[in-house]
């Protein structure tokens, strides 16, 4: 990551053989190109080997292998380790379209500095990449949540500001 970089994406992996390497190639195929790429693993079966190939093919990638403690406490890891502006999140098993980040930062982020934190419409696909449905959330203050809504922005579309949390 140069001084420049704004983004660090932050993604822990368990277990995702299957889906690692469409999900990393998403990413390293963004559009937007000036970011650190902080990976967590915490996996058994063939994830690590997966990540290191490209790891040494591409030196955005920061890979950092981690004693399997969940979730949570693997994107605390990558929050920590994250030198970005923005941080934006990804899950091991998600497909990024290419623009997602120029997108966020340029029209979302940079745009309104009121705003922490950022979410996108999802598209769900099968292992095939066959589409399966949308998921469109509210886009504006004045729509209304369904009450029986929880929680409505899906992880791996989140972009957030670094300093709206405690990294």
């Amino acid at each position: 990551m140069t001084a420049a970089s704004l983004v660090s994406v932050i993604m822990p992996a368990y277990n995702a053989e299957m889906y690692v390497e469409r999900a990393i190639e998403s990413i390293l195929n963004q559009m937007y190109r000036d970011f650190e790429f902080i990976i967590i693993d915490s996996s058994t079966d063939a994830t690590s080997e997966i990540i290191a190939g490209y790891q040494q093919i591409d030196d955005r990638i920061r890979f950092r292998y981690q004693e399997n403690l969940g979730l949570v406490d693997a994107l605390n890891i990558g929050c920590r380790l994250s030198r970005g502006k923005y941080i934006a999140r990804m899950d091991a098993d998600d497909v990024s379209l290419p623009e997602r980040l120029q997108k966020q930062i340029a029209r979302a982020m940079e745009r309104h500095p009121e705003v922490g934190i950022i979410g996108k419409w999802t598209e769900y696909i099968d292992r095939r990449g066959t589409p399966l449905g949308k998921l469109c959330m509210p886009t504006a203050r004045s729509d209304r949540l369904d009450s029986n809504f929880k929680n409505c922005i899906v992880h791996s579309s989140v972009m957030m500001r670094r300093d709206f949390c405690e990294c």
